[in-house]
């Protein structure tokens, strides 16, 4: 073959096929453009102000709704150029086949991750214990939700464990109880450390008056009697009202004399 010939038959493939493919290619990178474009518009609309959306389906539908249109896009534009699509169905057929055997264990992650996503056992931004793990949702992905740990680790847990395990959900509601226990000797005038409890509370700007505040006596220890004092505040303040009760408590037992208990022996030497 001469260059001649070469160069016609260049000429004619760009005359033809090249502009085609040329036209083809400006077209893909335009629906690219608007699938980007009604992209940003689902986003704003699903995140209204006044109606959102859960944050995690939220992003899930708008990762489905990108790669999925912009996948159906990208085989249109093959079958455009003459690449035979039903070969390009029946291998991705055989290939999801052959990967869903070998990733079984992923696919269980992966219908955990439906289940988390409608069920809503919990949401981005909520504390959650599961697993023996604890922390803050910072994502759900249709396989995994990361939470992040109080000292700021990440840690990445399958949906599939999610789904099939106990779920503690501590940010579902507003109000949260907090629970606190404390032993006194039997020298005790039950009546003052009540009252210094009490004063506890009444020092105290972040607890409820209802449900009201309860202070009683819990058990009769061999060496202790326990008293429970169970208050309710806002599920943001729990922590911080937790340490204050851990400080405040002690002053007022110090100064109102009352003794906490405290495991003790004594020892008779007869000479």
């Amino acid at each position: 073959m001469s260059i001649e010939e070469i160069i016609n038959k260049m000429v004619n493939w760009i005359l033809t096929e090249g502009v085609k493919l040329a036209i083809a290619l400006v077209v893909l990178y335009i629906v690219f453009k608007l699938i980007n474009f009604f992209s940003k518009k689902l986003e704003k609309r699903l995140r209204n102000k006044k109606r959102p959306w859960d944050e995690a389906i939220t992003r899930v539908l708008l990762q489905i709704f990108r790669v999925g249109l912009k996948f159906l896009s990208f085989v249109c534009f093959l079958g455009y150029v003459g690449v035979e699509t039903s070969s390009i169905a029946a291998a991705i057929t055989s290939a999801g086949l052959a990967i869903g055997l070998a990733l079984q264990g992923s696919l269980s992650n992966f219908a955990g991750g439906v289940i988390v996503l409608i069920m809503h056992p919990y949401k981005i931004g909520d504390y959650i214990e599961s697993n023996g793990l604890e922390g803050t949702v910072e994502d759900i992905k249709l396989f995994y939700t990361y939470i992040a740990t109080i000292d700021n680790k990440v840690v990445i847990i399958p949906n599939g464990k999610m789904a099939d395990s106990s779920i503690v959900n501590y940010s579902s509601k507003k109000l949260r109880r907090l629970d606190m226990k404390f032993n006194v000797s039997y020298n005790t005038d039950i009546e003052i450390a009540k009252e210094a409890l009490l004063k506890c509370i009444n020092n105290s700007n972040l607890i409820k008056e209802n449900p009201r505040p309860f202070i009683n006596i819990n058990e009769y220890g061999e060496r202790y009697i326990q008293l429970v004092l169970r208050v309710w505040c806002n599920n943001s303040d729990y922590w911080n009202l937790f340490y204050y009760f851990q400080e405040e408590v002690k002053r007022q037992f110090d100064k109102n004399n009352v003794k906490l208990s405290f495991n003790e022996i004594k020892v008779n030497l007869n000479k």
